[in-house]
């Protein structure tokens, strides 16, 4: 196994718990599309941003629909890794039909199943975003880009 690929499982291993806290989180934020405010699970992002001194910026030509947008220089010149992921899933009915758990609950059954609404429909991007730009950050930081 390569070299990176070690350092990210190590890193992955070493925050395990915060990051498995971080989806149950983050899929208790409702951001339904319609109607497509996603205000508040943006601001549960930009707030784990934050506390990871991780920089963004907030463009929202829609106040109700924000968009998150971050960037940091790496020491060495070369290519850029663009990662895209969206915050808001398909409704859910009113009266949960369909659910045997709470959509928006963010439950972990067994111990290892997340079943929230938008586990299969693109939100799971924010695992990518929220593991990808961290270890990269302090690769960065650690090692000089």
């Amino acid at each position: 196994m390569s070299t990176g690929r070690n350092e990210l499982l190590d890193w992955i291993e070493r925050d395990r718990d915060e990051l498995v806290r971080f989806f149950p989180d983050f899929f208790r934020h409702r951001s339904p599309n319609p109607p497509g405010d996603t205000r508040s699970t943006a601001k549960f992002i930009t707030t784990v941003l934050d506390q990871q001194r991780l920089p963004y910026r907030v463009i929202s030509p829609h106040p109700e629909m924000p968009n998150i947008v971050g960037a940091f220089d790496f020491a060495n010149a070369g290519r850029h890794l663009v990662l895209n992921g969206h915050i808001d899933v398909f409704p859910v009915a009113d009266d949960g039909a369909g659910w045997s758990k709470d959509p928006w609950g963010g439950e972990i059954v067994d111990g290892q199943n997340l079943r929230p609404r938008g586990r299969h429909e693109g939100r799971h991007d924010g695992l990518h975003l929220h593991l990808c730009i961290p270890a990269s950050a302090e690769k960065t930081s650690s090692k000089g880009g």
